[in-house]
């Protein structure tokens, strides 16, 4: 079979398709259209652990965020304006606060998972699955969100951090 390859678009097709990885490694190697519908309930729980740990990563990563606003806060004053760190640090926050709530309906889901594969004909999984994509779509906004404000936190805390030296060096002997 012969492949031509007419842009990067055609690349990245051409890799996925070469490569026999699980569906599941990967949030993008998913088919968008009809996966959760189609995918087995193995997959979905394993999927449902992965959303899990991104999740409690973003959460630790917005807290430490937090904190590191909140050391440079009054440097941070001299290179803006009040109301804009204060609108970052309140962002931060309800982030935190809808982190704790995707992580909450983590253990709800998988739960309903262990009963539908446990018992399938008891439990209807349409609905199961309704809610599923529902819940990863709120899932993949919320990380979306997060990198939005990590990148403005980041580009707002630039300039302090380059200007801090340390105040040891190592030295070399």
């Amino acid at each position: 079979m012969i492949f031509i390859i007419y842009n990067t678009y055609d690349i990245v097709y051409f890799r996925r398709n070469l490569q026999k990885k699980n569906v599941m490694d990967n949030f993008r190697y998913r088919p968008k259209d009809n996966f959760i519908q189609e995918a087995s309930l193995d997959d979905l729980l394993t999927l449902t652990k992965n959303w899990e740990n991104d999740l409690i990563f973003y959460n630790k990563d917005l807290k430490f965020l937090q904190q590191l606003i909140e050391v440079h806060f009054v440097k941070l004053l001299l290179y803006g304006s009040a109301s804009e760190f204060r609108d970052l640090q309140n962002d931060i926050k309800i982030s935190i606060v809808q982190c704790e709530i995707l992580l909450k309906q983590t253990p709800v889901i998988t739960k309903r998972l262990t009963l539908l594969i446990d018992e399938p004909y008891k439990y209807n999984a349409y609905i199961l699955r309704n809610n599923y994509e529902l819940f990863e779509d709120d899932c993949s906004h919320y990380i979306e969100t997060v990198k939005i404000i990590r990148l403005l936190a980041f580009s707002m805390l630039k300039n302090i951090l380059e200007e801090e030296k340390p105040q040891y060096f190592w030295k070399f002997n």
